[in-house]
């Protein structure tokens, strides 16, 4: 409320405003200017030197990995490799005229009309033709590889960003190739590069708001449910081949009881239904022990961790509902098995 009062010399008094006083959140904020790009940026130079003679893409265009971007003039690297073409075949024609020399020297020291040191040197000379002209079909590639570079290839898939030259522009390769263009891979994937000031990084923090941390917590909890299902699994597995190993034990010391249960009249449907219930008695009293461990360590750990605990009736009951079901499924195999055995021969079991 405001309120206004007159001095004793009429002057106004000061204004005040009276507010309750509330907790809340006091945010600080930086800011910061920077640039956005691409995550995974390519720069695409040139290895040949030389005017730009052709472009095929421009700014935001598309591009496949392979696909032509540009074609440097590749007149001088043409007349490179016919230069390089014309000294190998001077070198293959030498080398011919050079080994021409050498059957004859051969000839000639054979017939002792030639020293074997003319020889040797007719001889040396084949051998240096021979490493010039492989020297001159090495020139040749470069200069064919030389022609190659005048085309500009996209090294992967992705968007022009950039396009730093112009048809009739002449480009120089050299230690640091010049940039031609700049592709993206994928702009949805992008990235923000900013200049902070040391005294503000301090203060940042990465906050989330109150959906972001139920999501984290939903996502957490369908992990750890997914978790304890596949331990549950495993352990509902185990627990039902042990119960078979010993059902099955069961019947081969009890045959000779069956087979006189059998003699007294008693039906294949009456010795599968004892043995199956049987292993439904085995598999719910291991479910209760189960249930009676469980129930025991989460009340001691609500207790010692502050947790509540709570045990509702219908998970008591599936539980349960699960220990028979194991029972009936793992029991069911040597129940069948002792309802198939022949009377005689179960009596005749030593």
């Amino acid at each position: 409320m405001d309120a206004e009062e007159k001095r004793a010399d009429g002057s106004e008094a000061p204004t005040y405003r009276t507010a309750t006083i509330q907790r809340g959140s006091v945010k600080s904020t930086v800011s910061a200017t920077g640039t956005l790009g691409a995550v995974e940026t390519i720069q695409v130079g040139t290895q040949a030197s030389g005017q730009v003679a052709a472009i095929y893409v421009d700014y935001n265009g598309h591009v496949r990995k392979g696909q032509l971007l540009a074609r440097i003039d590749p007149r001088l690297q043409s007349q490179a490799v016919e230069d390089a073409q014309a000294q190998l075949e001077r070198a293959q024609a030498t080398l011919e005229h050079a080994e021409s020399d050498w059957a004859r020297g051969k000839q000639l020291f054979d017939a002792n009309a030639i020293t074997a040191s003319e020889l040797s040197t007719v001889q040396s000379n084949v051998s240096v033709q021979r490493a010039n002209v492989k020297s001159a079909r090495i020139a040749l590639e470069r200069a064919r590889q030389n022609l190659a570079y005048t085309n500009i290839h996209a090294p992967i898939d992705g968007v022009i960003v950039e396009r730093n030259v112009d048809v009739g522009q002449t480009v120089a390769a050299n230690f640091s190739a010049p940039q031609l263009f700049l592709i993206a891979n994928d702009l949805s994937h992008m990235q923000i590069l900013v200049s902070v000031d040391e005294s503000d990084i301090g203060a940042i923090r990465t906050l989330r708001n109150q959906t972001q941390v139920t999501q984290a917590i939903t996502s957490t909890t369908r992990t750890m449910s997914a978790l304890l299902a596949a331990i549950a699994s495993i352990s509902l597995l185990v627990g039902g081949i042990g119960i078979m190993n010993i059902t099955l034990v069961s019947v081969t010391e009890r045959t000779r009881e069956i087979g006189i249960r059998m003699a007294m009249g008693a039906r294949a449907r009456d010795i599968l239904n004892q043995f199956l219930v049987e292993s439904i008695a085995m598999s719910v009293m291991g479910g209760l022990v189960g249930l009676a461990v469980g129930y025991a360590g989460a009340t001691l750990l609500g207790r010692v961790a502050g947790w509540p605990v709570a045990t509702p009736p219908s998970a008591v009951l599936i539980a349960v509902g699960f220990s028979a079901a194991v029972g009936v499924f793992f029991g069911l195999y040597p129940a069948r098995k002792a309802a198939a055995l022949n009377p005689i021969e179960a009596l005749r079991y030593e």
